[in-house]
């Protein structure tokens, strides 16, 4: 028995034909990128699980020597490195808030609720001066806050010192092209 391949357009109307070829169009680019981002995915994971050392691990920066901090190239003593301030590739701003009294301390990244976070710290730290000072947390602004580089560290090493064992750190992240978004408008525009 012959059997007949028939297109598919023979078993649909001419308009969910035409419907059918927008929406492989509309869809094909979306496909496309995520099969990729398996394949990268598969890729990079199978170089892992395989112990295979890929070609990333063993590259260099061009300008300092350093290795970057890819599994197998020191991270420990990069990551140790960046907490005592001694990390030479950079350049970092380190800025941590500190609330001695709560054993908090805030490691501030810059266009990441910086000016907030300070004016928290600043209540928590000097509630009286700031309650009389009819200040709020919502309309500090940043070159005018009450605790100006009050409480402020620049070295990890000196916040450990400061806190001691029992401490409670953290940080805020917000999404990166937002905030290359506020900082372009912030730094270029305004």
């Amino acid at each position: 028995m012959a059997s007949s391949v028939q297109p598919l357009s023979a078993h649909m109307s001419p308009d969910g034909a035409s419907q059918l070829l927008k929406d492989i169009h509309v869809q094909a680019p979306r496909f496309f990128l995520v099969a990729c981002v398996v394949c990268l995915c598969y890729w990079f994971w199978d170089e892992d699980l395989h112990g295979r050392e890929s070609v990333y691990y063993n590259v260099s920066l061009p300008s300092t020597g350093i290795q970057p901090p890819f599994p197998g190239s020191g991270t420990i003593q990069i990551v140790e490195q960046i907490k005592n301030g001694t990390y030479t590739n950079g350049p970092f701003n380190s800025s941590e808030l500190v609330a001695p009294a709560y054993n908090l301390s805030s490691c501030q990244i810059e266009k990441v609720m910086t000016t907030i976070s300070g004016s928290i710290f600043c209540y928590i730290t000097n509630t009286s001066e700031f309650v009389a000072q009819k200040r709020r947390i919502s309309t500090e602004t940043y070159t005018t806050r009450l605790c100006l580089n009050q409480n402020s560290y620049e070295n990890f090493t000196a916040v450990q010192e400061v806190l001691g064992a029992s401490k409670t750190e953290y940080t805020i992240v917000r999404d990166p092209i937002s905030r290359f978004l506020s900082g372009f408008v912030n730094k270029c525009i305004e």
